[in-house]
């Protein structure tokens, strides 16, 4: 049965702002454009670059699938520098990218990821040169879903519960479709959790198998996410 190989970035610039006063959804929650496609911040890269390192070293893997946002791409890329980690091809692909909470999962163009992380991640499942969810893309009237009403204040729209779960559902399709036996993904939080239901730390490794995130979806309820 496919396995599926779950890993969660390291921690970043964004998940050290939401630790302090200005929890996500928290009053008076900021949101600041300087969090943009956040990064990894040091403690985030040396996770990637010791403990992550270290556990893939007893990872196989026939293909690897990387969000394109840069906390991702640069966690997958200091957990294999000088190793022999993951030696196989390495594809971005925009439907493992964070649920679009807020504008650190605003992601970057296409052709400046191409000229900082290629040729070591392949962008030709990139078809958009902006291919993060954005309001451009409602097909409805958009409702605030997050918390709001206590002078939250956020800097980009949400992606909406019904993109949200189409998208995981085109995610399952795409990674049941794979002839590989073992996928690895290299993600955030939001997927892990709506794909296995499990809330995975920074640089986690969480296994799977396609029948259970299959299973997942079934049981999904809008309110989770």
């Amino acid at each position: 049965m496919k396995r599926v190989t779950f890993i969660r970035h390291g921690r970043s610039l964004a998940n050290e702002w939401l630790s302090g006063e200005s929890s996500w959804g928290s009053p008076n929650f900021t949101d600041p454009p300087h969090l943009k496609d956040s990064k990894l911040n040091e403690v985030g890269r040396m996770q990637a670059a010791r403990e992550l390192s270290l556990n893939l070293k007893s990872v196989s893997a026939d293909i690897v699938f990387v969000s394109p946002l840069t906390r991702t791409l640069e966690t997958l890329r200091l957990s294999c520098d000088g190793t022999d980690n993951l030696p196989v091809k390495k594809f971005a692909l925009p439907l493992l990218a964070e649920r679009l909470y807020m504008i650190a999962d605003v992601g970057t163009s296409k052709s400046t990821l191409e000229s900082l992380y290629s040729p070591f991640v392949d962008f030709g499942l990139v078809t958009e040169e902006e291919w993060w969810w954005n309001e451009d893309r409602l097909e409805e009237t958009y409702v605030e879903w997050r918390p709001s009403g206590e002078n939250q204040q956020y800097s980009v729209k949400g992606e909406t519960p019904s993109a949200f779960k189409q998208r995981m559902l085109d995610l399952y399709t795409f990674l049941s479709s794979r002839p590989e036996e073992h996928v690895v993904c290299v993600t955030s939080w939001g997927i892990i959790r709506a794909l296995t239901k499990l809330d995975a730390e920074n640089c986690q490794v969480v296994e799977s198998r396609i029948d259970d995130i299959k299973r997942s979806l079934e049981e999904w309820e809008d309110d989770e996410y």
